[in-house]
C-alpha cells in the first residue's frame, strides 16, 4: 500500500486545481488555444503559470518577472533566529521552462485591458488573450 503524505499545501493546490477546473471540460482543455500572460514571478504567479501549461497544453503561456531570484517569506523567521541560511530562501524560475513555460525577464509597466496588451519595461507590447496578475504582497 502506498502512502501519500498530506499537508496542507498539498490539499490546498488540490482544492485550488479542482475549483478552478470546475467550469471546464476535459476535451475543451486540451484543444484550447490562447495567449495566456501570468504578470509577477512569485508562488502565486509561479504556480500558476504552471498549472496554466499543464491544464492547457496548446495555450502559450508567458511568465514576466524581471527579478532573476525572489526570496520566500515561509521559514523566513528561521533565517531571522539565525536556523537556516538567506540563500536557502532563494528561487529561481528555471524549473517553469521544463513545463513550456516562457519568461520574459521585465517589469510589466502597462496594461491596456481594452486592447489586451501589457507594456513593458524595454517598451515592448505584448498581447494576451487572458491575463493573471500576480504582483505580491
Amino acid at each position: 500500500m502506498t502512502r501519500i503524505a498530506l499537508d496542507r499545501r498539498t490539499v490546498l493546490t488540490g482544492l485550488g486545481a479542482a475549483a478552478a477546473m470546475t467550469g471546464l471540460s476535459p476535451a475543451a482543455l486540451g484543444q484550447t488555444k490562447a495567449n495566456l500572460v501570468v504578470i509577477g514571478g512569485g508562488f502565486g504567479g509561479a504556480t500558476a503559470a504552471k498549472f496554466l501549461k499543464l491544464f492547457l497544453p496548446s495555450s502559450s503561456v508567458t511568465l514576466i518577472e524581471p527579478n532573476e531570484t525572489y526570496y520566500a517569506c515561509p521559514f523566513s523567521n528561521l533565517v531571522i533566529g539565525g536556523g537556516r541560511a538567506m540563500s536557502a530562501q532563494a528561487f529561481t524560475l528555471d524549473g517553469l521552462k521544463a513545463y513550456g513555460v516562457d519568461i520574459i525577464r521585465a517589469r510589466a509597466e502597462t496594461v491596456d485591458g481594452a486592447a489586451r496588451t501589457v507594456t513593458l519595461s524595454d517598451d515592448s507590447t505584448l498581447p494576451w488573450d487572458r491575463l493573471v496578475m500576480s504582483p505580491g504582497i
